[in-house]
Order: C-alpha cells, then structure tokens, then sequence
C-alpha cells in the first residue's frame, strides 16, 4: 500500500468513527443538566479579578431566559452601556 492509500484508509476510518451515530464524540453528552447559575458566578468573579474575557463569555448567555436578567445587570454595571443600548 502507498502512503497515499494509508492516508485515505485513515481518514475514512477516522469519518467513520466521528459519524456512527449515538457513541461519538460529535453528539456530545445527551441530557447532561447545564448548572448556568454556576456559570454566571463564575464569570462575574472573573470579571471581578479584571478578566475582559469574562465579559465576552457573558455576553454569550444572553439567550438564556434563566440567567438574562443577572447576565444584564452584571453587563450593565460593569460596561458602558446607554440606557437605549
């Protein structure tokens, strides 16, 4: 066999594996409850040690209905933010 035929047989074997459904990595951990108040927390105490990444990552929880109002606040007070914006 020539390196390029291993090259294909391994890649195809590694597509193979990424894509059988149910056991792979590419679905993840069906049902496992996300703890978005620890999150938050975390976050906010990362922000508070002068982390602005922190700011980003809680930008991203916007969309979470049970953590929005904490998530803007947190925002508000620690950001720039116009009353419009």
């Amino acid at each position: 066999m020539t390196d390029r035929h291993c090259g294909i047989l391994s890649t195809f074997f590694v597509l193979a594996l990424l894509c059988l459904p149910g056991k792979t990595l590419v679905f993840g951990q069906a049902g496992v409850p996300v703890d978005y108040d620890k999150i938050v927390y975390d976050l906010s105490l990362r922000l508070k040690a002068g982390r602005p990444d922190a700011l980003r990552d809680l930008g991203t929880l916007l969309d979470r209905p049970e953590v929005r109002s904490r998530v803007t606040r947190i925002l508000k007070n620690a950001t720039f933010f116009t009353p419009k914006e």
